[in-house]
């Protein structure tokens, strides 16, 4: 995706870019849980010796530079920045820099880039922030802040200003947290900046707020940035070969502060990779991939990062957000768009897709355990008209088959006969009532003998989506019963069936003891199966007991609102194929039991399903808040 040409400055140095939206991406492998040592630089694959020759020769440019007079105030204070990360060997010049730049402080007060800058270099240098070139760049930093932004609205001037103040010994105004965290996207966490999410300013988020880790909101928009970056990255070397130099830098300066995990460390080796190709044979690195100037703002923070070091830090990790999952919010503008880019994630396409209503849940409630059978994702659609988000993923999946659930009360044959314009062929399973149609879907698509059958009340749904990921899992089916009584056309399929287990869903508010009797009367003999029952003092609690069916091995996790249907729906088809547990959270934040069984599962990735509607930005925080102790 192009970005737009930054603004013209008149110092020379990068405006504001405007990043595109983190894709949806393919669910990511699991994560390993072991964590690289502090200060572990550079990652298995690149030498240590490559990295520090390559800081090195970029150093030896940067002062070059700067010996010409003409380099700006704000790039001559990362030249100090990046000199002091090289090594000791260029002491000599960081302090004749140093010089040339205590010379220009009375005018750095001017530009709060330049102010934030040069008071990082100052303390780079072992140098007074307080009486700097006759400057007390504390107060300055203060004054500047006091309203929580430094400048204009474009954060990463507010973020080089906090990490400025911080490593001037100066407190950072709480304001000015939670103006960085006021600027993070609702829907991907990134840091909007001038309109969209903003690439300077969601690189640098993370290291500036790791800088104020302890204060309010801090953690949680850090974490919140680095997810954006690390999902929008994927399995890239870099965030984008169009961005600039810089930008990708810096990033990798905020993933080395925000210390991470073993995964995001094998990462990092791509990463470096990728810088070290794009330095010049004289030490310089260009503003954009493969330009033939070098550039000051690019070389310096190439050197940082190359040094394991950030604007923040002269250590190479200083907080510990590999204890926390990466959180992905995988959204639409509506449920037919959220179940559409759900299933984005079958990105070879899919033999067999799944059609259910996306206006009434029961006959929709043994999809996902049916997706998980044939291996292919659950889309929605409306009674009457196919919605266009599904037309499209249909068209990208290319199915084979379509089932659809239900009858032409809940799917119109004009939409059956539509969907055959995608498909060789539509199925369609219908029944007298919700209860005959799980019945007629186990019967349909099972074959005897098989482990385990689920069973959830049809008179309500929370129960059902979340077992259907177990379901989808197990490659088990998903039959629906009434409160005290079994269905004959259930029964029936129970009886073909012959599971060895029958998983009964929910407390006896849900299904009552006088259905366990029938089905262990009904299905009883030589070959009865065995009936438990998981219950829950309500539905959160529920998921999570359900979730303990499903191994922890894939270190992944997800959630949706336990307050509507159509997300979870669609979710749990994919929960399953990654053999991953479907819990449920409140529409404002995380129950603790939710919370418990994350810290339990300890994932490395948690996918959350639906809007910022559906699930409130401050749930999603708690959800990146929880300490898993990876």
């Amino acid at each position: 995706m192009a970005l737009a040409e930054p603004p013209a400055d008149e110092e020379g140095r990068p405006g504001a870019l405007t990043l595109p939206a983190a894709p949806a991406v393919e669910v990511p492998g699991p994560a390993e849980a072991s964590t690289p040592p502090a200060g572990e630089v550079p990652a298995p694959g690149v030498r240590a010796a490559d990295l520090a020759a390559a800081a090195d020769r970029g150093a030896v440019w940067l002062a070059a530079q700067a010996g010409t007079g003409r380099m700006t105030t704000d790039g001559l204070a990362l030249a100090v920045i990046a000199l002091g990360a090289a090594g000791p060997e260029h002491a000599s010049d960081l302090q004749r820099l140093t010089g040339q730049l205590e010379r220009r402080a009375p005018t750095a007060a001017a530009d709060p880039v330049v102010l934030g800058l040069t008071a990082i270099a100052v303390d780079v240098a072992g140098r007074n922030p307080r009486s700097f070139g006759g400057v007390d760049l504390v107060a300055a930093l203060r004054a500047e802040l006091a309203d929580g932004r430094c400048g204009d609205d474009w954060v990463f001037v507010t973020g080089i200003c906090v990490m400025g103040l911080k490593r001037s010994g100066g407190t950072v105004p709480q304001a000015a947290v939670d103006a960085v965290a006021a600027a993070a996207d609702p829907t991907t966490a990134g840091i909007r900046s001038g309109g969209g999410v903003e690439a300077w300013s969601t690189a640098v988020t993370p290291q500036a707020m790791a800088a104020v880790d302890t204060m309010r909101h801090a953690r949680a928009t850090g974490l919140g940035a680095r997810d954006y970056l690390s999902l929008s990255r994927g399995s890239a070397p870099v965030l984008a070969e169009d961005l600039p130099v810089g930008v990708n830098a810096l990033a990798q300066q905020s993933f080395a502060v925000a210390r991470t995990d073993a995964d995001e460390l094998a990462r990092r080796d791509a990463t470096m990779t990728w810088l070290l190709q794009q330095q010049h044979a004289d030490g310089a690195l260009p503003e954009y991939f493969e330009h033939a100037d070098g550039d000051v703002w690019a070389t310096a923070l190439t050197v940082l990062a190359w040094s394991g070091r950030s604007l923040t830090t002269d250590a190479a990790a200083t907080t510990d957000y590999q204890r926390h999952s990466v959180v992905e919010r995988i959204s639409g503008t509506d449920r037919y768009a959220v179940a559409a880019n759900i299933a984005a994630s079958w990105a070879d396409g899919a033999d067999t897709v799944v059609v259910v209503s996306g206006q009434n849940f029961p006959d929709a409630l043994s999809g996902s355990a049916l997706a998980g059978l044939v291996g292919g994702p659950v889309l929605l659609t409306k009674k009457a008209s196919l919605p266009g988000s599904t037309v499209r993923a249909l068209k990208a999946l290319d199915p084979r088959r379509i089932v659809v659930l239900g009858g032409t009360g809940a799917v119109t044959q004009g939409v059956a006969d539509e969907l055959l314009r995608y498909a060789d062929g539509v199925e369609r399973v219908t029944g007298a009532d919700r209860y005959a149609v799980s019945g007629a879907v186990a019967s349909s698509f099972w074959e005897q003998g098989g482990s385990t059958a689920y069973l959830a009340t049809g008179a309500d749904w929370p129960d059902g989506l979340t077992g259907g990921a177990a379901a989808a899992y197990e490659g088990a089916p998903l039959l629906l019963t009434k409160h005290d009584e079994v269905p004959s056309p259930v029964m029936d399929a129970l009886r073909y069936l012959r599971p060895d287990e029958v998983v009964v869903l929910g407390g006896t508010g849900a299904v009552s003891g006088d259905v366990i009797t029938q089905l262990r009367r009904g299905l009883g003999g030589a070959s009865a199966p065995t009936v438990r029952r998981i219950d829950g003092a309500d539905r959160y609690a529920v998921a999570s007991r359900v979730a303990q069916r499903i191994p922890a091995a894939q270190r992944m996790a997800f959630v949706a609102t336990g307050r509507n249907w159509p997300d979870a729906l669609a979710g749990g088809a994919l929960a399953g194929q990654v053999d991953s547990p479907m819990l449920l959270v409140r529409p404002d934040g995380v129950p603790t039991q939710t919370r418990q069984s994350l810290q339990v599962r300890r994932p490395g990735y948690v996918g959350a399903f639906g809007g910022p509607a559906a699930i409130l930005p401050v749930a999603l925080q708690q959800v990146r808040l929880v300490d898993t102790g990876r």
